[in-house]
């Protein structure tokens, strides 16, 4: 249980991993803010989840079968190569990054 609390996720190592994991407990708690980073992601959509470090990727939100991707930069650039290799990952199930 305590594995859904806040707490928990902030406990989790350093300062991009503490960001990544509230940022991804917010979004689990209200879906809404999903919304905030993907403007394609719907209100009707039927099927979403969130979840942190799936080969590499900070955020991966799962709508309907398609992967938005967040990429958390805390100390490092962003750097658009990621976001790249992201999409030639998953392929077609690639929807958006940021």
């Amino acid at each position: 249980m305590i594995e859904d609390s806040l707490m928990f996720a902030m406990s989790l190592s350093g300062r991009e991993l503490f960001h990544s994991n509230v940022w991804a407990w917010l979004m689990r708690q209200d879906v809404s803010l999903v919304r905030l980073f993907f403007k394609e992601i719907s209100a009707q959509t039927k099927s979403l989840s969130v979840e942190r470090e799936q080969k590499g990727r900070d955020i991966t939100v799962w709508a309907d079968k398609r992967a938005f991707v967040i990429e958390n930069k805390f100390k490092s650039f962003p750097d658009f190569e990621q976001l790249v290799r992201y999409k030639n990952d998953l392929g077609k199930k690639f929807a958006a990054g940021v």
